[in-house]
């Protein structure tokens, strides 16, 4: 069996297929079961869609079908196209003389072509010859596609007796009847040019589908770094009016601080101009004046008061400074920054004063 068909794909119809071997397994998948066990495979014309003629492979025999509990067998030519599997196969129902088609069949064309919804919804990767045997032999079986012609009698024409019928419920083997090459007609035009109609469509729509699926792919990437980057900066805004809130507290409390500094200054002020006060109200004239025995006697000297007097309310307002920070009425920030330029000041002073004390050196 399977040397035959090799022999027929790969012999009688070279570069026909672009897949033999899927061709040749669905092929003898399909004959080794009981609805391919009576189809015989040859190599036969077959019309495509653009009027030409090429040869394929053609499954010709009888397909079992049971009808009100007795089994029949309904002859059929299945044709495997060119571009098998893309493309499903093209059936026809092959009554003997004897026999006529169903004029009102639902699945089934007057030139005897089988359209059922397996062949249009047909899927390379899903659909197969073994499960289309089956769906074709359960449609036959629920309305024969063709029966027995009756001799014109003058009674009305009763309803069509089932096709072959078996008084003993056996299968009987008809052979196939010879092969016609079929007409090609107007309905059977018709029919290859819907088919193909149907097949660009559905071509069509899959590759619309296609496109659409990946801009709505690329639509919701952007939406989603869209949505990311509003979160982002919805962030770094709540962020800034953190700070921003955080700066204007900071700044009334440097103010405060600020005003708490100068409020001590003035009166560590005042109240060295009132002891001073005190301490010339209280000496009598005879009592020595503490302020008059610190009186430079000359410019260099006095220089030398000036800054060592400088240098030490340097320190004392460090110190001050110092009590401030621990008490939590400077802030970091203030204190560092005051720290030094109090301290660039009193080292300048303590180097002029160091120049000073050089040159009187010098000059003894």
């Amino acid at each position: 069996m399977s040397s035959e068909l090799n022999s027929i794909v790969f012999n009688l119809l070279p570069g026909v297929y672009r897949d033999p071997s899927r061709i040749i397994n669905d092929v003898a998948s399909l004959r080794s079961t009981e609805l391919g066990l009576r189809l015989h495979p040859r190599a036969e014309p077959l019309i495509l869609n653009d009027g030409s003629s090429s040869n394929v492979l053609m499954l010709q025999g009888t397909l079992p079908m049971t009808y009100r509990g007795a089994d029949y067998h309904i002859p059929i030519d299945l044709y495997v196209p060119p571009l098998y599997p893309a493309r499903p196969p093209i059936i026809y129902v092959r009554p003997v003389p004897s026999m006529t088609i169903n004029v009102n069949h639902s699945n089934v064309g007057q030139d005897g072509m089988v359209y059922m919804p397996y062949l249009h919804n047909w899927n390379a990767d899903t659909h197969d010859l073994t499960e289309l045997a089956a769906c074709l032999s359960s449609i036959f079986g629920d309305d024969p596609p063709c029966y027995h012609r009756k001799a014109v009698t003058v009674d009305p024409t009763p309803p069509p007796p089932p096709p072959y019928p078996q008084p003993t419920g056996r299968p009987v083997n008809i052979p196939p009847p010879p092969y016609i090459n079929p007409e090609i007609n107007d309905a059977r035009k018709r029919a290859e040019a819907i088919s193909a109609a149907t097949s660009e469509v559905r071509l069509a729509m899959k590759s619309l589908c296609d496109s659409t699926r990946e801009d709505l792919r690329v639509e919701l990437r952007d939406q989603k770094r869209l949505e990311a980057g509003k979160r982002r900066i919805d962030e770094l805004l709540k962020e800034g009016e953190k700070q921003k809130a955080k700066l204007i507290a900071e700044n009334v409390e440097l103010a405060e601080s600020t005003r708490t500094l100068e409020q001590w200054l003035a009166a560590v002020k005042e109240e060295q101009q009132q002891r001073q006060g005190q301490r010339y109200d209280d000496g009598d004239e005879g009592g020595v004046m503490t302020d008059l025995i610190a009186i430079p006697a000359d410019t260099r000297s006095a220089q030398m008061l000036a800054l060592s007097a400088e240098s030490a309310a340097i320190d004392d307002c460090i110190y001050y400074l110092d009590m401030a920070l621990v008490h939590r009425r400077l802030s970091l920030e203030v204190f560092l920054r005051e720290v030094r330029r109090l301290t660039k000041r009193q080292s300048l002073a303590k180097a002029h004063l160091m120049m000073i004390k050089n040159t009187q050196t010098g000059g003894h």
